[in-house]
């Protein structure tokens, strides 16, 4: 991940401050998930469509334009392969009219996953500010067939010291539209 948030996940993998490459094309991507075995199967009792998949748990793929141009190549992939199936996205990027609008066209379930924890930037060096991520459940709201969650990761002390304060930050999301 291009970012590097004080609490990811990612640190002991040595995936955060650098830039990806991809490691396969988009094609590759999906030609692998149409082959796994547990993709599409019944093996849970109902459709494996019902089940959303996640893109680009590794890295965010809306924090930079060259992630943005992947995840846009890997969902127009999904649209002809695996339209049934909805797709989650987390990120801490600022996702502008136009990528939504594309995203939008595609008619696929597409809900994006805000992750917004209110920390001082100081913790979450290369992200988008969050203001600037409020304004994402917004926009989102605008679309039709995209959506957004936020994601409150992580919740500590550090950014909602009390429940005051945790009251004000859930007035701004509802203000800025988020749907949970």
């Amino acid at each position: 991940c291009p970012a590097q948030c004080a609490y990811c996940y990612l640190h002991p993998l040595g995936l955060t401050k650098s830039r990806p490459e991809p490691r396969v094309s988009p094609a590759e991507v999906y030609s692998q998930l149409l082959e796994h075995t547990h993709f599409r199967k019944d093996i849970f009792g109902r459709s494996m469509s019902l089940f959303p998949i996640c893109i680009g748990n590794y890295t965010d793929m809306c924090l930079t334009p060259s992630n943005q141009s992947y995840l846009l190549k890997l969902l127009e992939l999904h649209k002809k392969h695996a339209s049934d199936t909805p797709v989650c996205i987390v990120t801490k990027g600022k996702l502008t009219h136009e990528f939504l609008g594309k995203i939008d066209q595609l008619k696929l379930r597409v809900i994006f996953v805000i992750s917004l924890s209110f920390m001082p930037e100081l913790y979450e060096v290369g992200t988008q500010p969050s203001a600037v991520r409020l304004e994402n459940f917004s926009h989102i709201a605008e679309y039709e067939h995209i959506h957004a969650l936020h994601y409150w990761r992580p919740i500590t002390a550090i950014s909602t010291p009390d429940s005051t304060t945790a009251a004000v930050q859930i007035k701004s999301l509802m203000a800025a539209k988020a749907s949970a």
